[in-house]
């Protein structure tokens, strides 16, 4: 347990969705890296939304950078869900920088517009850590972000063909990014249907929280859940939770078991 004290020290970040913040005891660590974790349709992309969404409530820039869904079907998941109606006219805090074919390139200096049309990239090269840190870097100096979503770490980590390679490549990503002092959400895939055995066993290991998303059939019935595995600096319910989708988009039972 965190000793009361230290923890009301901590500054939080609401993550947006109702019942998360009643686990974590306010929200995310303010500054941290935040690992989210989970199989497909268990709801990770939308938990990094309503993440950003949250704070361009609060007039708070927020980057949402995708390598594997184009920026039109994110836009559709936050209309879809009504998340959109949330943040109002503050909706273009919200920026979606659509990388999937910066998996092509590293000719960087070829993006003009965080949000226009991509200019045709003539280096081809897959993407690494180092490659995505160059071009945040290039991004901070337009903006100030204070909240930055990355989906997915896989799409990254499948251009390396040494574990232990990719292992430090990403502390490093991690060590620029609480440097440059924004609140992050780095979202992985899982193996199992718990969301807790990750793609590459180590991201876990260098974030500051570990939340995994799961998915289980209960009755024949397939049920979403979440668990805060690990959260650094605060005090947070380690119990496996349900979690439902729907308008709104996702809602967690702080008070209920899974059954």
């Amino acid at each position: 347990m965190v000793d009361k004290q230290v923890d009301a020290m901590v500054q939080k970040l609401k993550s947006g969705i109702s019942g998360l913040d009643e686990l974590t005891d306010g929200g995310y660590p303010s500054g941290g890296i935040h690992i989210v974790s989970g199989p497909p349709g268990t709801g990770k992309s939308l938990l990094g939304l309503h993440f950003l969404v949250e704070g361009a409530k609060n007039g708070e820039t927020g980057i949402y950078i995708s390598l594997e869904e184009t920026e039109a079907n994110i836009r559709r998941s936050l209309t879809g869900f009504g998340l959109d109606e949330g943040a109002g006219e503050n909706l273009d805090k919200v920026i979606i920088i659509d990388l999937t074919l910066m998996r092509e390139t590293t000719d960087l200096m070829r993006w003009q517009t965080l949000q226009g049309t991509l200019r045709e990239a003539v280096q081809k090269e897959v993407i690494t850590f180092k490659t995505l840190q160059d071009f945040l870097t290039n991004v901070f100096r337009i903006h100030t972000p204070k909240r930055i979503v990355v989906d997915s770490l896989v799409a990254i980590g499948l251009s390396y063909d040494k574990n232990n390679e990719l292992r430090e490549d990403l502390f490093c990503f991690c060590t620029f990014l609480r440097r440059e002092g924004v609140t992050s959400v780095l979202i992985t895939e899982s193996d199992d249907e718990s969301g807790l055995r990750t793609r590459f066993n180590s991201e876990g290991f260098v974030g500051d929280s570990f939340i995994a998303l799961g998915i289980d059939n209960i009755k024949g019935e397939l049920r979403r859940s979440i668990t805060v595995r690990k959260m650094r600096f605060t005090d947070h319910d380690t119990s496996q939770r349900p979690v439902f989708l729907g308008k709104g988009g996702i809602t967690v039972k702080a008070d209920a078991g899974m059954f």
